[in-house]
């Protein structure tokens, strides 16, 4: 089984990142690291197959306060062995 792991910087809609994140933290599959110094966010998602990976990116797409979302980093757990 191919498990997907990507990372994303993570824009929250101005004033929402308490919000953002905790909304981030209740989705299976998502571990958020808030920026020290920036009004965002750091996401990792780790999913077991893609039908997981399609539904959170459904989820994602839904967040009303989410104003951007950009991929930094995707491996497969067969690249990462």
């Amino acid at each position: 089984m191919d498990v997907p792991i990507k990372s994303y910087i993570v824009w929250p809609v101005p004033g929402k990142t308490s919000e953002l994140e905790d909304a981030l933290m209740e989705m299976a599959g998502c571990e958020v690291l808030p920026a020290v110094n920036q009004e965002l966010l750091l996401l990792v998602t780790d999913t077991p197959d893609e039908a997981a990976e399609k539904a959170l990116c459904g989820q994602l797409e839904s967040l009303t306060t989410l104003h951007c979302l950009s991929l930094v980093a995707g491996v497969s757990e067969r690249e990462a062995a």
